[in-house]
């Protein structure tokens, strides 16, 4: 009789202490949601030729109306460089306008062109659909909850940050369990 040949055994990787876990930790699971969303937006805003940062710029627009450059950086809470940049690729495509504030011939005034309007509503359509299918995983208790525990945790940090301007829900959409639109970050 022939021998049976024996399996060797895979050498078992040692568990890491359950505390050290990075799939457990609220954080990693935080920033791999954030990090997951964005990607998805991405996906989604691809074929409309806009990015996430622009998706951004196009939501505080709209919902906010025109705004002078300072404000638009401390609603977005990017570096005024960075704004101005993509303020700039967005007016070359045509998304947006810059104008000197009529008060104030020192400061610019952004706003949303035509095309800067209907690529809104194309974006928000899509990006709804999107948000649609991931709610869907949840109930809409659970979902209540998530989103109020999402606000308290970002109030936590902003206050630990010493952020002076509360969470603007113009921006984010959200008026305290209810979201108009989804919002996704840029990475």
């Amino acid at each position: 009789m022939r021998a049976k040949a024996r399996k060797k055994a895979r050498p078992r990787r040692p568990q890491a202490p359950r505390d050290l876990r990075l799939e457990r930790d609220l954080g990693a699971l935080l920033h791999a949601a954030s990090a997951g969303l964005a990607t998805l937006g991405d996906r989604a805003l691809k074929p409309l030729h806009v990015t996430s940062a622009q998706w951004k710029v196009l939501v505080v627009l709209a919902r906010l109306g025109d705004l002078r450059g300072s404000r638009l950086v401390s609603v977005l809470k990017h570096d005024q460089a960075a704004t101005s940049r993509l303020v700039m690729r967005m007016e070359a495509a045509g998304l947006v306008r810059r104008r000197e504030d009529s008060a104030d011939a020192r400061a610019g005034v952004i706003s949303l062109t035509r095309k800067g309007r209907a690529a809104y509503q194309r974006c928000d359509a899509r990006l709804r659909a999107v948000m649609g299918g991931l709610e869907r995983t949840l109930g809409q208790t659970e979902q209540r909850m998530l989103r109020m525990l999402l606000e308290r945790f970002t109030d936590a940090i902003e206050a630990a940050l010493g952020a002076r301007a509360a969470r603007l829900e113009a921006f984010t959409g959200s008026v305290r369990g209810k979201s108009r639109s989804p919002s996704f970050t840029a990475r």
